[in-house]
Order: C-alpha cells, then structure tokens, then sequence
C-alpha cells in the first residue's frame, strides 16, 4: 500500500545538528558536483539550513566566471519511489537567475538511463510567446524528461509565489504525471510518464544557461520549504 509523507520542520532546535535533524524526517542533504554550462554548479551541505521552522535551500551570489555556483539539494532518502502524490509547500526566491526543482529523477550510467519528472521554478526566463520580440516572463515548467512535447511552460496567475508560500503537486500514476499549484490543475502530461523507481528531490541551483537558469545570481537566494506531504508508492 501506499506510504504516508509528512515532513515538517517547525519541531527543529538549535540543539540538533540540520543534517541529523532531516535524516530522521527522511531526507539526506546532497553534495555532489554537476558538469552543467556554462557554469558548473555544486550541491553543498553548507546552504542547507532551517530558519525560523523553515527548510532554507540557499544558492550563494557572486560567482566568478570560470567558478561554480554553490547551490543546494535534499533527496529522500527512500531512493525506490514509484508513484504517488507530493506537494511541495514553498516560497520562491525574489533573487533572478535561480532554478527551483521538486521532482522525481533516476539516472543510470549501466542503462544510460535519464528519466525525470519535474515540477521547475524559473525565477527569470527568456519565454517565447507570440509577441515580438519575445518576453521576459518568470514561469513554471512542468516536464516528463526526453521529449520537447511532454515539457509545458505555464506563466504565474496565482499570485506572487515569492510572496506567499504555494502548495506544488504532483500527482504520479503509470498513466499520467498531473502538477497543480494550490489544488488547481495546470497541466497533464501522459507521454515519457516514468515507470522506474527512484527517489524525489529538492534543489535550488543555476548554471548560468541563458535559456533556462539565467544567472548565475549576483546575490544569496533562498528557496524556503514549510513542509513536505502526500504518499507514495515503492517499486
């Protein structure tokens, strides 16, 4: 059957160490390097914290061209997850130039396996719309990875999500990835839906990409997470 989710981090102390404090909610901080363009970014343990009985995820400013942005990641540590709904209660960053990503992802280098779902943040965008020249608009993008047809872009029309803190949804069977902002539904994807176990992250990054992060960013920025919830299944 399915597994309940419900993390929370308004119960942290000072007294507990942060790292200690998500493995027992199930979460493990990432640090790791990625070889993005044209900026490498890196995960680093260090701008994960909890503020206020906040998850913060930090992406430090000022990076140096030739540099690596310092950015931040945590993953559930059960890394088996096959379908189920998750909703991702967050607060964006006010900062340009930053990705915010909850999502599911499985990388195999024996398969050369990519699969990913992803429920993406842009805090600033180059969008091709019918206008000309094109907009600057912030946006969502919702994604089942490996075709261009199963990755929607969907503008804000919920308020401003660095503002208030918005409830993020996936909903995830074998038919279909469903994302919703607040309850309401934006977008079904029922292509490249992912059939493999895996585990679900939360980042906050930038590469420096013009088409997609933007940035890198030129000051700190904090996505800040109030809690985690829903249920899954394992595969």
């Amino acid at each position: 059957g399915a597994t309940e989710l419900s993390i929370s981090f308004s119960s942290y102390t000072s007294s507990d160490s942060v790292a200690s404090f998500l493995e027992a909610q199930g979460l493990a901080i990432s640090n790791y390097d990625v070889g993005s363009t044209p900026y490498i970014h890196n995960f680093d343990a260090a701008n994960v914290d909890i503020v206020d009985g906040v998850l913060n995820l930090m992406v430090l400013g000022g990076t140096k061209e030739g540099g690596s942005v310092s950015s931040s990641e945590v993953a559930t540590v059960v890394d088996n997850i096959l379908f189920g709904e998750i909703t991702t209660r967050a607060r964006a960053t006010k900062v340009p130039g930053v990705c915010h990503g909850f999502f599911y992802y499985l990388a195999s280098r024996t398969e050369s396996l990519q699969v990913r779902l992803s429920f993406i943040f842009l805090s600033s965008r180059s969008h091709l719309t019918l206008q000309s020249p094109p907009v600057q608009s912030i946006g969502l993008e919702f994604t089942n990875h490996g075709s261009t047809s199963t990755n929607k872009y969907v503008p804000y029309d919920f308020g401003d999500p660095t503002v208030d803190f918005h409830d993020y949804t996936v909903l995830w069977t074998a038919e279909s990835t469903q994302f919703l902002v607040d309850g309401k539904m934006l977008a079904t994807i029922t292509e490249n839906v992912p059939s493999k176990p895996g585990p679900w992250l939360f980042n906050s990054w930038s590469s420096g990409e013009p088409n997609w992060s933007a940035g890198p960013p030129t000051e700190d920025s904090v996505l800040e997470i109030e809690s985690i919830s829903g249920y899954y299944y394992t595969g």
